[in-house]
């Protein structure tokens, strides 16, 4: 018994022991299963090494949109020149179609007795007709020569032409001023233009020339001496030349008047500086024939107007043009003859 006891002891501390000295041991490993026929083993893609992280741009500031260059206007297209004529002031105008009467319903004619004489015996009804008998440029807005009727009441050239309704004025004045000095007449012809323009300033303004006279018929006839065509030539020129500073188209009246010699034919005339009733027609006709397309004339005004501003010199400059004194009527003192009884 005590045998068995000391045998148990010695197997339990031997076993003891043995417990204390033993390594735990990993459980054993499974047996891989060993593929009955080989396959390809594809290779796993290395990962890609990541990026090393830098600091995070600051975003750039957008930049401010630039405006857009509005668009530049497209010139205008210049206007295409009229396809009128060219016309030089202070040159005669040349000749046209024939006009009717009717042409002439809204033309106002003013002048002496020789535009009575056109009225009376030249045929042409159409129009109004201003005219005094010795009617001179210094007369024209003179209250002493208020002789025409407007309403009723009693006006001046000016005044009536004024009233009138017209599209045309004709002007035939100078020869009962053939004994003044020409710059005179000159100087108030200017002025009588002036006052027309400012009238009517829509209406076409024709300056006739005067046409001529007849010396010897003159002479006979009693007329001043001083009524004569040396005279009268001196007369036109200064029409000329207001007709190109004043803009205004000049008609060359003359022209169906004179003769080989540039006198007016005695056949034609009654007293040497009048026309007898035939000769009028000839002056009538002239006017059918020599005539402005309205729109024409206003165009080579402003034409003409604008190239006088271009070449206008300094203030100053320029050539002063010196007449003689002038009393209240407008006519020169000093020089001018007296009035004559029968005044044209």
């Amino acid at each position: 018994m005590k045998r068995l006891s000391a045998a148990l002891f010695v197997l339990g501390l031997i076993f003891v022991l043995t417990a204390c000295g033993a390594q735990p041991s990993a459980s054993p490993p499974q047996p891989s299963q060993t593929p009955t026929q080989s396959e390809p083993v594809s290779p796993q893609p290395s990962a890609e090494p990541s990026p090393t992280p830098s600091e995070t741009p600051e975003p750039e500031p957008e930049p401010e949109p630039e405006p857009e260059p509005e668009p530049e206007p497209e010139p205008e297209p210049e206007p295409e020149a009229p396809q009128w004529p060219a016309y030089e002031f202070g040159k005669p105008l040349e000749e046209s179609e024939a006009a009717e009467d009717a042409a002439f319903e809204k033309a106002v004619f003013l002048g002496d007795s020789r535009t009575e004489g056109l009225q009376v015996f030249g045929g042409l009804k159409k129009g109004t007709y201003l005219w005094a008998r010795g009617m001179t440029v210094f007369r024209v807005n003179n209250p002493n020569w208020a002789v025409f009727d407007v309403n009723g009441e009693k006006a001046t050239m000016i005044e009536a032409l004024r009233a009138a309704d017209c599209d045309a004025v004709y002007i035939m004045v100078g020869v009962n001023e053939l004994g003044y000095p020409v710059e005179s007449y000159e100087s108030g012809l200017g002025k009588f233009i002036d006052m027309v323009l400012e009238a009517q300033p829509d209406a076409v303004v024709y300056l006739q020339l005067l046409p001529p006279v007849n010396d010897e018929v003159a002479r006979r006839s009693g007329l001043a001496d001083y009524i004569n065509n040396t005279r009268l030539n001196s007369f036109n020129e200064a029409i000329v030349r207001v007709a190109r500073e004043k803009k205004v188209v000049l008609l060359d009246v003359p022209e169906v008047y004179r003769d080989e010699n540039g006198s007016l034919p005695a056949d034609l005339s009654s007293d040497g500086c009048h026309f007898k009733s035939g000769g009028y027609v000839r002056w009538v006709d002239y006017l059918r024939t020599h005539r402005m397309d309205p729109e024409r004339y206003r165009y080579h005004r402003a034409l003409a107007a604008e190239e006088q501003t271009e070449d206008q010199p300094e203030a100053g400059t320029g050539a002063e043009s010196v007449t003689g004194p002038e009393n209240e009527t407008g006519a020169a003192t000093g020089s001018e003859p007296p009035v004559e009884e029968t005044e044209r």
